[in-house]
């Protein structure tokens, strides 16, 4: 069974590539009844680019970002978790090949880099599996 993630939002730019939605993205103390009492409160803007396949839309529409739940997993997995196996893997290299402990720091922040690199010559790719869709959102209300 395959999970999905939703978001309501706005649309806020559109181009012949890309249609930009806005939506909010609360922390749970957001929903909470005593939130104006609290500081720790947390609503936040974020912008989700998601490619225009010709839909039906214009600025202002309410629309509903979908996309499965593994790709944020997925995406996840590639910003921190593997960097976080390199730093780690380095760093223990380093001390078994009795390198010094800056150098080995220095040599494991400085793998990152082709790491880097290299997703980012893949970002075309990670787009189109990392992605998003969207569906228009019919508002009607009842009189």
């Amino acid at each position: 069974m395959t999970k999905f993630i939703e978001h309501s939002g706005q649309i806020i730019n559109i181009t012949p590539e890309i249609i930009t939605v806005s939506i909010a993205q609360s922390s749970a103390c957001s929903e909470c009844h005593a939130k104006g009492a609290c500081t720790s409160a947390d609503v936040r803007e974020k912008k989700i680019s998601v490619k225009n396949e010709g839909q039906k839309v214009q600025l202002g529409d309410q629309v509903q970002v979908t996309g499965k739940a593994s790709i944020g997993w997925q995406a996840v997995t590639i910003a921190f978790i593997i960097p976080c196996i390199l730093v780690v893997a380095t760093l223990i290299y380093g001390s078994q090949a009795k390198i010094d402990d800056a150098l080995a720091g220095l040599l494991a922040l400085v793998v990152l880099v082709p790491y880097f690199i290299i997703v980012s010559r893949f970002e075309n790719a990670l787009k189109r599996h990392l992605s998003f869709f969207i569906t228009k959102t019919n508002l009607f209300t009842s009189i």
